[in-house]
């Protein structure tokens, strides 16, 4: 099943991901990384990042247990949801790390993680769209229409997303 968004909606459909959700996407500043967007207007998809998202995912640093007195007991983490806006590519080597990796708190924020992806239709001379076999790997990908985008839905987290949408 696919849905429709007019591309004139997009900022107010973010919008209301942003205000239920942490959203983590692709800012440019010096360089164009992911980082967590607090508006719509953040969001840069014209290019590719330098840097990957997996920082959200496995973290430089992160406490593995905490001592209370005498007892030692493992951190409680929050369990946020996230909404990772990226590329086909991300989502790819998101999945390489999904196969190798067993840590509990990798798999728990990669379990709270919806996968939002854009089409790029302007890839980099250095990129690997066009070299890879690249998987289906999201809950929802927008491709961009001349007005709209149509919106492929992977999962039933990404169609619960858009299910006031319109269908294509």
């Amino acid at each position: 099943m696919q849905k429709i968004l007019p591309k004139s909606e997009l900022n107010n459909f973010l919008a209301s991901l942003i205000s239920k959700y942490e959203v983590i996407a692709p800012v440019k500043k010096e360089i164009t990384q992911y980082e967590i967007v607090k508006n719509p207007g953040e969001i840069y998809l014209q290019g590719i990042t330098l840097a990957p998202p997996k920082q959200f995912f496995l973290p430089d640093k992160e406490a593995l247990l905490e001592y209370h007195g005498k007892e030692i007991a493992e951190p409680k983490e929050e369990k946020t949801r996230r909404i990772l806006i990226a590329r086909k590519c991300d989502f790819n080597a998101l999945k390489v790390l999904d196969k190798v990796m067993h840590d509990p708190a990798y798999l728990e924020r990669r379990k709270n993680t919806i996968l939002i992806g854009f089409f790029c239709d302007q890839p980099d001379e250095y990129c690997f769209c066009n070299s890879m076999e690249f998987e289906d790997y999201y809950d929802l990908f927008f491709y961009p229409t001349k007005t709209t985008y149509q919106i492929s839905i992977g999962s039933k987290k990404g169609e619960a997303l858009v299910k006031n949408l319109k269908r294509a």
